[in-house]
């Protein structure tokens, strides 16, 4: 079960940046052109307008009045701010009535740029303030100077009549405005690049969620509670082929002795090595399984027996894989003969084993004739002997078996060997296969002793 905190979310970052960040700035390159090509620009011209006072004969001057008789308790200045107030508040609702609007469009019929609808008013005024700012948004800047203007002279022509004010007057000129207050092309871009970020980075998060493959060693210990003993990286700087599967070549120090994936497997051998019991004297026979193929089990058998012997252990490897034959199709030939044939009865060990493959202090053993019924022979009184006698001339003996959910070698084999191994290969096997495995191996009296997790991200 994957753990939902900070180095969960940053796991997932630092392995998609690179596409979370361009689907951020294409979604925040699209927000742009589309802003600046496709949505209708709006102009603004505001026109500012001092509320003056009102005369003598109207009501509010009166309530005015009142105020100041009453004891003194208002100053006049007081009184001037709420009457300003009241004022602010009635010329706010005026804005957009029928006979402010009809005179207006009157006036620029006279002028013949009457266009219904083209344009839209809105006020601000601060609380405790006489200055109301009427605003003219239009989709031509030139038509939104001309239009707050004449709004301007006829709302101050209207209200005098209406409600009967003097020294209402214009403050502040509309001025002619080239910039566009929408669509605000940085903020588009800005929130483009926000929302493009949330979308990719939530869409890699869903699908890690949803994802239940195993990637990590806390992973693969909860799912089987089985401690992992080997963890080997990818390298991308490091081709391995059928005719250079070894990173340990020789004695000769090399440079791919010297790579990451050559020190995951030393520190691999050091864990397999204390991993041993300090009263048993004889070599170890170790199976190495995994769930499914092609996911690096003969590489890695390979390669931690060429750790081991680079150590200066005595290391056989033995191919009981009938069905891909991995180690034979590495080192050997097809028709060479092997362990098969040396159960069968056809050859024995001395003329079968090769010796002191690529320099190093480790012989292998080929899986010989596939035709064979390996599940029989790996069950036989001769396949158990040949196991013992392991014991004594080597230190460590690697069975590489096929993978269990293909065929049964691995029980048969597995019951003749110390431990088993489980490799799992990181961002491919599902959690589920590898209980299931776990399972189907318990079952058959077969504990895993320990997992190997290949193909690690180095990231």
């Amino acid at each position: 079960m994957q753990t939902m905190d900070f180095w969960f979310f940053w796991d997932v970052f630092r392995k998609k940046w690179k596409v979370i960040l361009f689907c951020a700035f294409a979604v925040a390159t699209v927000s742009g052109v589309v802003s600046k090509l496709l949505i209708q620009s709006v102009y603004r011209s505001s026109v500012s307008l001092y509320l003056g006072r009102v005369t003598e004969s109207s009501s509010l001057e009166k309530v005015a009045a009142m105020s100041r008789g009453q004891g003194g308790e208002l100053t006049n200045a007081a009184t001037e701010l709420a009457l300003g107030n009241t004022l602010g508040g009635d010329y706010r609702e005026l804005i957009n009535f029928d006979v402010i609007t009809e005179g207006v469009e009157d006036q620029l019929a006279k002028q013949g740029k009457w266009e219904r609808k083209k344009y839209t008013v809105s006020t601000e005024g601060k609380t405790a303030s006489r200055i109301l700012k009427i605003n003219i948004d239009s989709d031509n800047p030139v038509y939104s100077q001309e239009v707050a203007t004449i709004y301007a002279r006829e709302f101050i022509n209207k209200v005098q009549q209406l409600v009967g004010i003097q020294n209402t007057q214009i403050i502040e000129e509309p001025a002619l405005q080239m910039k566009p207050i929408y669509p605000n092309i940085p903020k588009n871009v800005g929130g483009g690049f926000i929302v493009g970020f949330l979308l990719s980075f939530m869409v890699y998060v869903t699908i890690r969620i949803l994802d239940r493959r195993v990637r990590t060693s806390e992973e693969v210990e909860s799912v089987l509670n089985v401690p992992v003993v080997g963890t080997v990286h990818k390298d991308k700087q490091y081709s391995l082929t059928k005719d250079n599967p070894f990173l340990f070549t020789s004695r000769e120090e090399s440079p791919q002795d010297r790579s990451q994936i050559a020190e995951d497997f030393r520190v691999f051998r050091v864990n397999l090595i204390n991993k041993k019991p300090e009263d048993q004297k004889d070599g170890s026979v170790i199976a190495v399984t995994s769930t499914n193929a092609k996911e690096g089990k003969t590489f890695c058998t390979a390669n931690l027996g060429a750790a081991l012997a680079e150590a200066g252990y005595r290391v056989l490897l033995v191919d009981c894989d009938t069905g891909e034959r991995g180690l034979q199709s590495y080192f050997g030939k097809a028709d060479e003969k092997g362990l098969m044939n040396i159960l069968s009865g056809e050859a024995n060990f001395e003329d079968t084993v090769k010796r002191n493959l690529n320099n190093l202090n480790m012989d292998v053993l080929f899986c010989g004739d596939k035709n064979l019924n390996s599940a029989n022979l790996m069950v036989s009184p001769k396949f158990k002997e040949l196991m013992e006698r392991l014991k004594q001339d080597y230190d460590y003996a690697f069975l590489d078996v096929s993978c269990h959910l293909g065929t049964a070698d691995i029980v048969s084999a597995g019951s003749s060997a110390d431990s088993v191994l489980l490799l799992v290969r990181a961002g491919t096997t599902e959690g589920e296969v590898i209980k299931q495995t776990a399972d189907a191996l318990k079952r058959a009296n077969l504990n895993i002793s320990g997992v190997i997790l290949n193909g690690v991200d180095e990231e």
